[in-house]
């Protein structure tokens, strides 16, 4: 029958490290992680594994309760009952007695790159924060995210191409740039940032059409749009006229793309309805929807992201993120800090009010009128909400708010796909890839049992969630523990490398960049860090000798600081900046950087 194996039981303990402040490293050190990616074969042919014994949640509604089934390599080949499903002599034998299967979810909505759990903003969206992005939102079982309007194309066509060749893993990862009016678009978060490069602005049918055929060169598959009436406050004043959506979406039609669009309003839906449009990123927030409304989207097939975890932020039943285990296990205790003391600084809640009331009921009627129509997104990225954790919160409020655990499982599987032409993923049927979360508990009986994750599996490959997990919170060590050792050059073949470093009297910011980058354009990015300074010193370091250096301070600082650049080529390069004269009482602060 084969060789067999179990899979372990429980969760592992979580261990976390104290730094004194937050962590850059955690998020800019993942880019080389394995998670979801093929290994090499070294000429021999996929693995092939039998999955048998325990529940599969299909995607689309249907059970099997004794379930098995085969993948070859990436690829699930066979699905049926136990006993039915034959292994070939070579298969390992999964056994997964006691659990249930469904697909890896899929996020139809989310904004990768600007989030580092510790700030916020574009100096962040840098090829090592977006993949980090990806592998946590494999950690959680999510196979695939869709990132909306917000993404810096030079980097992220490149993780794309990056990806689908395998040097990169965690979850698929769909680019979708966006179309809208010039000083528009994103919300203020993004427009406001001086960093913000910009959206697609256009201000006619042709420049649209235009827009979507330079996307489609550019093998886009998927267009954003925004329709929002702040867009008349700003930028050139007019929210994105119908002709000129109509050519977005007529144009990308025939170029085979799926365009989703950004709107609030009951109006705005039916004219963008009534234009072509069939994906939109939030659902009528203003007015309850009416039966034309209904008949519209029934006719035209439409799919809607509500974004429940966005516009349920401020009622009675939310739980802050940072008293969620769930959340607080992929990071370490610093960010949990930061995010409890954030919110003790927010004025107290007002009491609900009449007006309140009416909102909550109005957004849940929609959505219930909706349900046959609502796909899974999150807005993460954007609105504070973290990635892959903000995806099972979602599912949980869409059953809050009504649904059953078997209908909101439907919303990030099947449909979802489906809604994006994604034939690939979604659900587990012969010929899909074999995107799986493995669970401890049986969600159709409680959908917060989706957190209950034995196992993840991406494109055939299991998640290392462990190895995720202790990078996440371990690389906050102080240099006085050990350094991880990683799958790096080897100490007799070391790789170059530049480290950049800034120093300023009230900032510590550091980054790992490749060599041959350029010095000057980097240094022109971290000026800014230095205005109103009384002393800043910009340093670069080039190679990869074995060397502790003591940078030299100015002498204002010279009795609060030491700042120690470490190359450890057999262990994990590591920058450490230690305070060694501090204020009577108070502990020394350690910042620590690891590649």
């Amino acid at each position: 029958m084969g060789r067999c194996m179990t899979l372990a039981t429980g969760r592992n303990l979580v261990r976390r490290h104290a730094v004194g402040l937050v962590v850059l490293a955690l998020l800019t050190g993942i880019a080389r992680s394995a998670d979801g990616q093929p290994p090499d074969p070294a000429g021999s042919g996929p693995d092939v594994r039998l999955f048998t014994g325990g529940r599969v949640i299909v995607g689309d509604g249907r059970i099997i309760d004794d379930a098995a089934f085969l993948v070859r390599g990436d690829r699930i080949v066979q699905v049926g009952n136990a006993g039915e499903v034959a292994a070939p002599p070579e298969a390992t034998v999964v056994d997964l007695t006691g659990r249930t299967v469904m697909p890896a979810l899929v996020n139809t909505h989310a904004h990768l790159g600007w989030e580092r759990y510790s700030s916020w903003g574009s100096e962040n969206f840098t090829r090592e924060n977006l993949v980090d992005h990806l592998h946590r939102h494999a950690y959680y079982g999510v196979g695939t995210i869709i990132s909306t309007g917000s993404d810096l194309e030079e980097i992220s066509l490149e993780v794309r191409q990056a990806q689908r060749v395998g040097e990169v893993g965690g979850a698929r990862y769909l680019v979708s740039p966006g179309l809208g009016i010039p000083g528009g678009g994103p919300n203020p978060r993004f427009t406001n940032d001086a960093g913000w490069w910009g959206l697609h602005g256009v201000s006619s049918p042709a420049e649209a059409r235009e827009a979507v055929r330079a996307e489609a060169a550019r093998g886009i598959r998927i267009l954003k749009i925004w329709v929002d009436a702040r867009d008349e406050r700003r930028g050139a004043r007019v929210k994105l006229h119908p002709d000129i959506y109509a050519a977005i979406l007529d144009e990308a039609q025939v170029r085979d793309i799926r365009v989703i669009a950004h709107a609030t309003t009951l109006e705005d839906h039916k004219r963008l309805i009534a234009a072509g449009a069939r994906r939109f990123i939030h659902m009528p927030y203003d007015v309850a929807v009416d039966d034309e409304y209904l008949e519209l989207v029934a006719a035209r097939n439409v799919f809607i992201v509500p974004t429940i975890g966005m516009v349920t932020r401020s009622e009675p039943y939310r739980r802050p993120v940072y008293e969620d285990p769930f959340f607080q296990e992929q990071v370490p205790e610093e960010v949990v800090a930061m995010l409890r003391e954030a919110a003790a600084g927010d004025s107290a809640a007002a009491p609900r009010t009449a007006a309140d009331e009416a909102r909550s009921r109005l957004i849940r009627n929609n959505f219930l009128r909706l349900r046959d129509h609502v796909i899974m997104g999150t807005d993460a990225g954007a609105v504070g909400d973290f990635f892959g954790y903000a995806d099972h919160l979602e599912l949980e409020l869409f059953v809050r708010l009504g649904m059953t655990p078997a209908e909101a499982i439907v919303t990030a599987t099947t449909r979802a796909a489906r809604a994006f032409g994604l034939t690939d993923t979604g659900s587990i049927e012969a010929g899909r890839s074999a995107d799986l979360l493995v669970l401890d508990a049986n969600p159709l009986d409680d959908i917060t049992h989706t957190r209950e994750i034995a196992a993840v599996y991406l494109r055939g490959v299991e998640v290392d969630r462990a190895a995720l997990r202790a990078r996440w919170t371990e690389l906050a060590a102080t240099a006085a523990g050990p350094a991880r050792a990683t799958q790096g050059p080897s100490a007799a073949d070391p790789e170059p490398v530049v480290f950049r470093w800034v120093g300023t009297t009230a900032h510590a910011w550091g980054a790992w960049v490749t060599p041959g980058a350029s010095v000057e354009d980097w240094i022109e990015q971290a000026i800014p860090l230095c205005a109103g300074e009384d002393v800043c010193e910009i340093n670069v370091f080039e190679g990869a000798e074995h060397a502790t250096h003591e940078i030299p301070v100015p002498e204002a600082n010279r009795d609060s600081l030491r700042w120690v650049l470490r190359y450890r080529r057999d262990e994990t390069p590591r920058v450490v900046v230690e305070e060694v004269r501090r204020e009577p009482g108070a502990e020394p602060r350690t910042w620590t950087f690891d590649r």
